[in-house]
C-alpha cells in the first residue's frame, strides 16, 4: 500500500544567537510551500532551498527533478534519445581492449550529433577490431569491438537504434552483433549470461562486467537495426560488433531509449554550519512512497566545514603532504591549484567526519537517528529515492533540530567490560562532566541498550552516595534524577550503578544528559572518554567472556518432571533459554521428541533476537492429547545465515 508521511520532530530544542542556553533551531531543508512549524515554546526557523546546492560546500544532486515543493526522481521521455547526454549523468562510453575498459571521447560527437550524414567507419580509430575476453566460457574471443554504454544511472530501456549514413543504407549493414543489458549494482534478481573484460593477466583486479544478452544477431542485411526491448532497469548497454563478412560496417547515430522514473536517485545538501557546536536532535521527513518505491536518509556529522583531505606529493621519495609549499593545510582551492602531477589524491576525513549512517537503518517515515557521539558544528543530508518505472517517491522536505549543551562535555565509560552471557551482573557507569558557565548543569541521566536492564542499585558523586530517583526503567531503558550538577561540580566524577545482562559482543549503553531547567533542550549524548587517567579509553560498550561464540547459550526446563493431570498443579514445565550474538532476529523453533525421534508437538515457532527468554509445555501433543508418561527430549534450535544451532533436554510426563 502507498505510505504518506509527514512527521514532526521528536525532539525539539532552543536557540540563542551565539552560545545558546534554552532555544530551539529547526533546519528544514525544501519544502518552500511550507509555513513554519508550530511548536508550543520559542524556536529559530532556518528554511534551506532544495536549488541551493554549491558544489564548494559538496552539495550535488543525481537524476532528481528539483521542485520548490519538492524533489523526486527524473521521469525519461520514452521517445527522447539517451544517448546524447550521457556525460552530463555522469556516464559516458567504454570500449574494452585486451588492457582495459577505455573511455571513449571523440567518437561520441559523431554517433551523437543528431546528423547522419557522418559516421564512424569499422576499422577507423576507436572503431578497430580488439581480442577481448569472455569471463563467463573463459576464454579469448575473435577480434570484436565492444562498447559500454554507461547511462549515468539505471532506467527502464525499451528501444536500441543504430544505422549508416543514407548513402550507404545498403552496403555498410553491421552484419554480425549483440546486445546486452547489465548493471553494476543490484537492481532487482536478474540472471547474466555474458561477462567481458580486459585480460585476466592485465591487472590485479580487471573490472568485469555482467550482462544478459537481449538480442543477437549473425547475418543481419538490414541497415537500420531498431530493437524493441522488454523493458527492464539497467544502467550499462553493451554492444559487440564484428568484422563483416565483406565490406565494412559504419554508424552514423546511436541510440538509446528509455520509459518512466530513474530507478535510484540522489540528493545531497550543501554541508550545513550549525554555528556553535550543537546537540543534534533526530531527522523527520515528509513525502510520499507509493507501494514498491522508498525513501532512504542518510546523514554525516563533523566539526570541520570540509570532510576531506587534500594530499600532494612532496617528491621526497614517496612522501606526501596535507600542506602546501608555504606551510598551510591544502583546501579544495589550492588543491585544485595544484598541477596534476602533484595532486596525490583526496581522502575523508575520519579524524572529524562520521561515516555516512547505513540507508538499510533509516530507510521509512520513522525518524532518522543522527549518528553522533558528541558535539557537531556541522552537518550534511542526504535521501536516496527509489522508484520502479511508473511510480516513483516524492521527498517534500527533510527537517531536524538541535540545541545547545547542557554542559560544555561529558564523557564517560562503563566498567567492567566483559561479563558472562545472560548473567545478571553489576555495572558502573562513570561520567565525568565538564562545565565551564553558571548557566550550564544537568540532574538527569538516561542509559539505552539493547541488552536487559534489571535495576538501578546507587548513584555516588565524587566517591560519596547521594540521593537519587528512578524515573524511567524496562528492559531497554533507565532514567534517573539526582541533585543539580553545576560548575562547582565540574570534574566531579558521577558514578551509577545498574544491573542488567547482555547477550551480546559489542553490546552498548548509550548514555544522555538533561537538564531539567530546559525542558526543551535534545538530551546531550555523553562521550566515551577516559574518565580514569590511567585507564585507556574505551568505548560505551560490554564484551562477553565466553571465548566460544555460541548462539544457544542455555537451556533450562523446570521442572524437568512435571504431572499434566489438570490438577493445575506442576501442571506445566518452564522453558527458559538465552540467545546470545543475534544482530538480527531468527527464526526459533521449539519442539518435542519421543525416543525414536518421532516429532509430537511444537511448543514454539517464531523469530526472536538475542536476549532471555520463556515458554511453557503443557504435556499435549498437537492434536492437544495428553502424552502418556515416559521419558521426552525437547529440542530447541536458532536458525542463522551461517548455520542452524540446536540444544536438547530431557524432561519426563509422570501420573
Amino acid at each position: 500500500m502507498p505510505r504518506n508521511c509527514a512527521a514532526t520532530l521528536a525532539c525539539v530544542v532552543v536557540l540563542l544567537s551565539g552560545h545558546p542556553t534554552e532555544s530551539l533551531t529547526v533546519y528544514r531543508v525544501g519544502g518552500a510551500d511550507r509555513p513554519p512549524p508550530s511548536l508550543d515554546h520559542p524556536f529559530e526557523f532556518v528554511p534551506i532551498r532544495w536549488d541551493e546546492l554549491n558544489g564548494r560546500r559538496h552539495g550535488q544532486s543525481r537524476l532528481i527533478e528539483i521542485r520548490p515543493a519538492y524533489i523526486a526522481p527524473q521521469q525519461m521521455d520514452p521517445d527522447i534519445n539517451l544517448v546524447p547526454e550521457l556525460t552530463q549523468r555522469g556516464g559516458g562510453i567504454k570500449r574494452l581492449t585486451w588492457r582495459t575498459w577505455q573511455p571513449v571521447d571523440f567518437p561520441l560527437q559523431l554517433l551523437t550529433d543528431a546528423n547522419d550524414a557522418t559516421a564512424r567507419i569499422a576499422g577507423s580509430p576507436w572503431f578497430t577490431f580488439a581480442n577481448v575476453f569472455n569471463y563467463t566460457k573463459q576464454h579469448t574471443m575473435p577480434p570484436s569491438l565492444v562498447w559500454n554504454f554507461d547511462l549515468g544511472g539505471a532506467f527502464s530501456v525499451h528501444r536500441v537504434r543504430f544505422y549508416p549514413r543514407p548513402k550507404f543504407r545498403f552496403a555498410r549493414p553491421v552484419q554480425s552483433f549483440l546486445v546486452g543489458l547489465g548493471s553494476e549494482f543490484s537492481l532487482a534478481e536478474r540472471p547474466t549470461n555474458y561477462s567481458l573484460g580486459p585480460c585476466p593477466m592485465c591487472k590485479d583486479d580487471p573490472q568485469v562486467l555482467d550482462f544478459e544478452i537481449v538480442h543477437r544477431e549473425f547475418e543481419n542485411t538490414q541497415s537500420t537495426v531498431d530493437l524493441t526491448l522488454i523493458p527492464r532497469a539497467t544502467q550499462n548497454v553493451l554492444f559487440q560488433a564484428f568484422p563483416n563478412t565483406r565490406g565494412n560496417w559504419e554508424i552514423a547515430e546511436f541510440e538509446i531509449y528509455a520509459d518512466g522514473y530513474a530507478a535510484q536517485a540522489k540528493y545531497t545538501s550543501n554541508i550545513i554550519e550549525l554555528g556553535n557546536p550543537a546537540v543534534l536532535g533526530d531527522l523527520r521527513w515528509s513525502g510520499d512512497e507509493p507501494s514498491d518505491t522508498r525513501i532512504e536518509l542518510r546523514v554525516r556529522t563533523g566539526n570541520d566545514p570540509d570532510p576531506n583531505t587534500y594530499w600532494r606529493y612532496s617528491f621526497r621519495g614517496d612522501e606526501i603532504t596535507r600542506f602546501d609549499l608555504s606551510g598551510q593545510p591544502l583546501d579544495q582551492d589550492s588543491y585544485a591549484d595544484l598541477a596534476s602531477g602533484e595532486r596525490a589524491g583526496i581522502r575523508y576525513d575520519t579524524t572529524h567526519w562520521t561515516p555516512w549512517s547505513l540507508p538499510q537503518l533509516t530507510s521509512g517515515p520513522d525518524p532518522v537517528t543522527i549518528p553522533t557521539n558528541g558535539l557537531r558544528r556541522f552537518i550534511q543530508v542526504q535521501a536516496i529515492l527509489h522508484s520502479r518505472p511508473q511510480a516513483a517517491p516524492r521527498l517534500d522536505y527533510i527537517q531536524f533540530s538541535a540545541s545547545a549543551p547542557a554542559i560544555e562535555r561529558i564523557t564517560g565509560n562503563i566498567s567492567p567490560a566483559a561479563v558472562e552471557a545472560g548473567t545478571a551482573s553489576r555495572f558502573t557507569y562513570t561520567l565525568k562532566p565538564t562545565i565551564v558557565s553558571a548557566a550550564q548543569g544537568f540532574d538527569r541521566f538516561a542509559v539505552e541498550t539493547p541488552g536487559q536492564l534489571l535495576d538501578v542499585e546507587g548513584v555516588r558523586l565524587g566517591g560519596e552516595p547521594v540521593e537519587f530517583s528512578l524515573i524511567y526503567l524496562d528492559a531497554n531503558r533507565f532514567e534517573i534524577a539526582f541533585p543539580r550538577i553545576d560548575r562547582q561540580l565540574t570534574k566531579e566524577q558521577l558514578e551509577v550503578e545498574f544491573s542488567a545482562r547482555i547477550f551480546r559482543f559489542g553490546t552498548a549503553f548509550t548514555g544522555h544528559i538533561t537538564d531539567s531547567t530546559r525542558p526543551s533542550a535534545i538530551a546531550q549524548p555523553v562521550e566515551p572518554g577516559d574518565t580514569d587517567p590511567l585507564a585507556a579509553r574505551q568505548p560505551l560498550k560490554v564484551d562477553l567472556l565466553a571465548a566460544r561464540q555460541t548462539t544457544l547459550h542455555t537451556l533450562d526446563i523446570s521442572p524437568p518432571v512435571f504431572t499434566p493431570n489438570g490438577d493445575r498443579v506442576n501442571d506445566i514445565t518452564d522453558i527458559t533459554y538465552t540467545l546470545v550474538n543475534l544482530n538480527a532476529v531468527a527464526p526459533v523453533r521449539l519442539n518435542v521428541y519421543d525416543l525414536s525421534g518421532r516429532r509430537l508437538c511444537s511448543i514454539l515457532r517464531t523469530v526472536q533476537t538475542s536476549g532471555h527468554f520463556t515458554s511453557a509445555w503443557d504435556g499435549r501433543d498437537t492434536q492437544g492429547n495428553r502424552l502418556p508418561p515416559g521419558l521426552y527430549i525437547l529440542e530447541l534450535s536458532v536458525q542463522t545465515d551461517q548455520n542452524t544451532h540446536r540444544q536438547r533436554r530431557s524432561v519426563s510426563v509422570v501420573y
